[in-house]
């Protein structure tokens, strides 16, 4: 498909499956979606007709090429530790176990192979490098839709706090619960599965809110983020595209909260809110 429009088709897989990567050469991309064999459709007439209804609904046209095939079953855990290297954002190093630590900066060690976040996409770096940059030291902190628990964890060891941690995927939160516990700091993340802001009791305040996820939730949840923010607290929000920053953007100011900065990475951004 046309390399210029590789990201449109990236951001709406994301939203059914966890593990979708892309390559590009010259004026093409090629675009890798990995199913897992638990996945409920595996049958493949079935997921060709999953992908195309998912791409139709993001108005986006099936691509000239779309083959299904299946991989061969392999160690992949350790096929991707070989070839995981380490990554550099802001504060913060993100290495594999079979990496050295970096100590100058604030360790992050990242099982390979656990899904939902490895720091290398431009949203986790846009949420790191917010992180890394803001002048606050915030006690209540808050990772709505922790995935991996990579910015639970980031978050816990730079502010040396207690992180409340909270997704709706029962694996997310065992991910996270791992990821704490060889990141020495299960003692200060709370991990909880829950349905968005909903998990939270009525007077739940932080002084910093983490949410990696989609543009469209996390507009809806913009009064629920209001709602919990305490005031002078700050926002870092990721998983959006820069074209649907506008509908983002003014979904939380009309909840009076301040955009401060903007993170832009390879057209995804990541936004920082205040609540004055």
């Amino acid at each position: 498909m046309p390399k210029d429009r590789a990201h449109l088709y990236v951001h709406a897989l994301e939203e059914s499956y966890n593990n979708v990567v892309w390559h590009d050469f010259s004026n093409q991309s090629l675009i890798e979606v990995y199913v897992s064999n638990q996945h409920k459709n595996l049958n493949e007439a079935t997921l060709r007709q999953e992908v195309i209804f998912l791409l139709e609904s993001h108005h986006l046209a099936c691509p000239d090429i779309l083959s299904i095939e299946k991989i061969e079953e392999k160690d992949w855990v350790t096929i991707t530790q070989e070839i995981m290297q380490p990554v550099e954002i802001g504060k913060f190093y993100i290495h594999s176990p079979k990496h050295e630590k970096n100590k100058d900066k604030i360790n992050i060690l990242l099982e390979p192979g656990m899904a939902f976040g490895s720091g290398t996409h431009p949203t986790t770096k846009g949420c790191l490098q917010a992180m890394s940059a803001l002048k606050a030291s915030p006690k209540r902190i808050l990772d709505m839709g922790c995935g991996s628990g990579i910015l639970s964890v980031s978050a816990a060891k730079l502010f040396q706090t207690s992180v409340t941690a909270i997704d709706n995927d029962i694996f997310a939160v065992s991910a996270t619960k791992t990821n704490a516990e060889i990141n020495n700091v299960a003692d200060k993340i709370a991990e909880q599965h829950g349905d968005g802001y909903k998990a939270l009791c009525e007077k739940d305040a932080f002084d910093l809110v983490l949410c990696n996820i989609l543009a469209k939730p996390l507009t809806e949840m913009a009064p629920f983020l209001k709602k919990h923010l305490a005031p002078g607290g700050y926002a870092i929000l990721s998983g959006l595209l820069d074209t649907q920053a506008d509908e983002v953007i003014t979904a939380h100011k009309n909840c009076d909260l301040n955009l401060l900065t903007k993170v832009d990475i390879e057209t995804w951004l990541t936004l920082v809110f205040n609540h004055a």
